[in-house]
């Protein structure tokens, strides 16, 4: 079952999308299809969000859990690759 989109949520929705957050991510949390999410947010170029401080411990407790990168990407709201490059990312600020 899907939210009444109302005007509270459409300014929500579309400020949560300029601070960077992804459709996924928008849709999960108030609950509308992630294409109702794109259609009210077309017009809006995200800004670019530094991946790895935002949700690096989160990732970590995911993975500690035994998540596949597949289900980790799934919860977060992103792609598998950007679990993988984080992953991987990650393994070079610890090896450096």
């Amino acid at each position: 079952m899907s939210t009444k989109v109302t005007i509270k949520l459409i300014e929500a929705i579309r400020q949560d999308r300029s601070k960077g957050f992804m459709p996924a991510e928008i849709a999960a949390r108030y609950g509308v299809p992630v294409d109702r999410v794109r259609h009210l947010t077309r017009d809006i170029k995200p800004t670019k969000r530094v991946f790895l401080e935002d949700r690096s411990e989160e990732i970590l407790l995911l993975v500690g859990q035994g998540l596949s990168q597949r289900e980790i990407a799934r919860r977060l709201g992103v792609t598998s690759s950007a679990i993988n490059k984080a992953l991987a990312r990650m393994e070079w600020k610890v090896a450096a």
